[in-house]
């Protein structure tokens, strides 16, 4: 095997899952409760409306009006017709994949040699494992990639590509605070995790590439070298979680990179440019800031940066425009706002007939990943990379994670553990938790992650002091999404823990607020 370590010590007999040719949509959840409506926004809760994702559904009148104006096209006669057929569309996306090009300015060689190199051997973290590798970026430059892949895979799966562009990348993404570790998180679920760092410091005087184009090329490079790889990546199964800036980029990566199969932005800055009766856009008041990019963010424009000379008056695309890149694939915008966005990129999807694959849900935690939102975009990725609908395992299947949970054989039973997770098979319930106090970390741990995607709260609550932290983060986790009295009750009574992931969860459990 090839550039990555993968566990030898569990020989697995993974179950098996069909794959369908088209992801699965939307749909609501089981159980889920229809708690407001407010014309464009119809939301779905769990327990008092204190923990609710608002999913926002197709407005035909908002739709009409963004179509109306002719968002897609390159040129400012264009901008005055509408496109109206797939063909259309495809034309004008060579010609913006142009101009998106000459503002990146020279990207280097996308097929010269990767040259891996290990930057960090794999480091045990009981439940999953966790490398570092680098690969040549151009000749003056490497790019660091972090690995994490969860304990007991004996098959490729289903990868997900985080470029959290929080404070840092990798290390905050693999190892740092609770909320923003969004790489353990998805690791944790069963899924092999991609990290990306930054390339702002390095590229933002350069005067041939701005950095959106230097970290659109390191994805081009990691996809490249996830191909290589002969052990859990399955190239055919890659997702995309961008956050601030690693969503903001995700129009760029979108318009030269077609591996990626589907694409989760996270609190983007993008905004939706106004039509103006004029020969051509008008920059948004936020691009008024020399020779940057300044088009993709409002507020971290960094990013962006460049010491070329770049006209930005008027800009040569719109952010609906480059957003569309994504299209037809599965989209999830998570956000506290901007719908009109939202609406102004659905004609893309619908002019491939995949209106389905494009969703979108808002809460009101900021830039935080509330426990609720990051499950719901577990669902996604389940959905879209492998076919999987939650809670609607087939008899056959929970047949099958039952025999293995109960076979005796950790390696079964890891595998076992996070497909019922998967699934949410509530029929896994009682064998579930007599694994809670397994000697094997990474078995116990896919049991509690289990259990918290069941929803057994009752089940979870007595282990809020089990001796393994990441047991008791799980049980705090599962308050968080249930969000009743009790569990609430229960949490505050629990006494300071030594865990600081632990702590932390505890802290944002207990700060959900209301939902009006």
């Amino acid at each position: 095997m090839r550039g990555i370590l993968v566990c030898s010590v569990l020989a697995l007999c993974p179950l098996a899952v069909a794959y369908p040719a088209e992801p699965i949509p939307f749909e609501l959840p089981e159980g889920a409760k229809v708690i407001k409506g407010a014309g464009r926004q119809a939301g779905w809760g769990l327990g008092l409306q204190t923990n609710c994702l608002v999913v926002v559904k197709p407005d035909p009148q908002e739709t009409a009006r963004a179509q109306s104006l002719g968002p897609l096209a390159v040129d400012a006669e264009f901008r005055k017709r509408e496109v109206t057929t797939v063909e259309e569309w495809e034309k004008v996306r060579a010609g913006l994949k142009k101009r998106v090009l000459a503002y990146f300015g020279t990207l280097p060689p996308k097929d010269a040699p990767l040259d891996v190199k290990v930057e960090q051997e794999g480091q045990d973290r009981e439940d999953y494992l966790f490398k570092v590798v680098s690969v040549a970026f151009d000749q003056d430059h490497r790019g660091r990639i972090g690995l994490l892949v969860p304990k007991g895979l004996s098959k490729p799966t289903a990868t997900i590509l985080v470029n959290d562009r929080w404070g840092g990348g990798i290390e905050p993404a693999s190892s740092g605070v609770y909320s923003r570790a969004i790489g353990v998180h998805f690791a944790r679920e069963g899924f092999v995790v991609v990290l990306l760092g930054h390339w702002d410091e390095v590229f933002g005087k350069s005067t041939t590439l701005c950095t959106a184009g230097a970290a659109t090329h390191m994805v081009l490079r990691t996809m490249s070298y996830l191909e290589t790889l002969s052990g859990p990546v399955d190239p055919e199964r890659i997702g995309y979680w961008g956050h601030l800036y690693g969503a903001d980029l995700i129009p760029f990566v979108a318009s030269h990179e077609g591996r990626l199969a589907c694409f989760v932005a996270s609190c983007t800055c993008h905004e939706l440019v106004p039509h103006y009766e004029t020969d051509f856009w008008r920059p948004p008041f936020w691009a008024q800031q020399g020779d940057n990019m300044g088009i993709a963010t409002r507020t971290e424009p960094k990013m962006y940066y460049s010491a070329r000379s770049v006209s930005t008056h008027p800009l040569p695309f719109l952010t609906q425009e480059i957003m569309a890149f994504v299209a037809p694939r599965p989209f999830l915008v998570i956000n506290a706002e901007r719908p009109a966005l939202f609406e102004a990129i659905r004609p893309v999807w619908q002019l491939h007939g995949k209106e389905p694959f494009l969703e979108m849900i808002t809460h009101r935690w900021g830039t935080n990943e509330p426990v609720h939102a990051r499950d719901y975009t577990v669902d996604f990725f389940l959905r879209t990379l492998c076919g999987i609908r939650p809670a609607h395992a087939p008899g056959e299947t929970v047949k099958e994670i039952l025999d293995a949970l109960r076979s005796g054989e950790a390696g079964r039973q890891v595998v076992a553990a996070r497909q019922a997770a998967w699934w949410r098979c509530k029929e896994a319930t009682a064998d579930l938790v007599g694994l809670l106090g397994h000697k094997d970390p990474a078995l116990r741990r896919a049991a509690a992650k289990a259990l918290q995607r069941v929803g057994a709260m009752r089940e979870m609550t007595p282990h809020l002091k089990h001796p393994d932290p990441i047991v008791r983060l799980m049980a705090i986790e599962m308050m968080q999404i249930a969000g009743t009295r009790d569990a609430f009750e229960a949490l505050a009574k629990d006494p300071e823990d030594e865990h600081r992931w632990v702590n932390e969860a505890k802290w944002q459990t207990l700060q959900v607020n209301p939902w009006p």
